[in-house]
């Protein structure tokens, strides 16, 4: 299975991906022993994001004054 997935193209893996992940839990079968669901929040996400962005820049200046 996994030389399949390394023989798509872009068009192709996204949509395997989409076919694969965006399945209801009831059908995907297998013998899990455990399943566990993660829904990300996209305002938190982005978020977390900028306040990592902003506090990169603020330590990066405050290394740079130091430094002169």
């Amino acid at each position: 299975m996994n030389g399949i997935l390394l023989s798509l193209n872009a068009k192709e893996w996204f949509y395997y991906l989409y076919q694969h992940i965006h399945q209801p839990m009831a059908e995907q079968k297998g013998k899990e022993l455990a399943t566990v669901s993660v829904y990300l929040n996209t305002g938190i996400v982005a978020g977390l994001v900028g306040l990592g962005f902003v506090g990169a820049a603020l330590v990066f200046g405050v290394l740079t004054l130091i430094i002169r």
